[in-house]
């Protein structure tokens, strides 16, 4: 219980600037790999199966590294 205190009082704590930086760059590469994922899906675009991988580990890691650049507090 007292994890769950802490990760809720992280959460809502106020960034430094570089990981506020490090969220919006995070954010975007997730951003644009679900998308050209989508557009491929749906469009049909020929992108190649290794990009595809690729733009899924970008995910990923952009995710996680969003997720703890949320945590990070002053």
């Amino acid at each position: 219980m007292e994890l769950l205190k802490v990760l809720m009082e992280r959460w809502s704590a106020e960034s430094p600037e570089f990981f506020q930086g490090v969220k919006k760059t995070a954010i975007v590469l997730v951003a644009i790999s679900a998308v050209l994922i989508g557009a491929n899906d749906s469009a049909a675009l020929g992108i190649p199966e290794n990009i595809l991988g690729l733009l899924k580990y970008v995910i990923s890691a952009g995710t996680a590294m969003g997720f703890t650049a949320q945590l990070t507090k002053k």
